[in-house]
């Protein structure tokens, strides 16, 4: 195995293993997050930016290509921790992410990226995907409060408790 497959099989399986970690409130789960975004951000910027460059990527491109996954796995991490300013990371993350398929339709040559590039993308666009509310993969996994409220037959009604002097 190459250094690439290595970082990638190490990155989804510190997420995975981190995720489960914090789903189930276990400590050290910050830490194994943090640590797989990281590795996934070196594999990024070492491999999918030099991937994209012999596949015959300019260099603008590929450098919004690999800022705007990089502003995926920030927002990502940013959600997952629940810290200060996630959406913003999400929202402009999003907003790049509507821009790449009118920025590729501009090209005049035939585009091609790496594989490595679209397998970063779209590991932590469902990673993020799954941090929203009411979507597919909360419900599969059974991380939406909603769901698990519905499911287990929980009530939103509350109850008043008064005190008399």
């Amino acid at each position: 195995m190459n250094t690439k497959t290595i970082l990638n099989i190490a990155a989804f399986a510190l997420m995975v293993i981190g995720l489960s970690f914090k789903s189930l409130h276990w400590p050290g789960s910050a830490t194994i997050v943090i640590l797989s975004a990281i590795i996934m951000l070196v594999s990024l910027f070492m491999f999918a930016v030099k991937d994209n460059k012999e596949a015959g990527v300019n260099d603008a491109l590929n450098y919004f290509l690999s800022g705007t996954v990089a502003l995926w796995i920030i927002g990502a991490i940013f959600k997952f921790q629940h810290w200060p300013a996630a959406g913003i990371f999400v929202i402009v993350a999003y907003v790049l992410s509507v821009a790449l398929p009118i920025i590729l339709i501009a090209q005049k040559d035939d585009f091609k990226v790496s594989r490595q590039f679209l397998i970063t993308f779209f590991t932590f666009f469902l990673l993020l995907l799954g941090t929203l509310h009411h979507n597919p993969i909360s419900k599969f996994l059974g991380s939406g409060g909603d769901y698990i409220k519905t499911t287990i037959g929980i009530e939103n009604d509350s109850t008043t408790v008064t005190h008399s002097d």
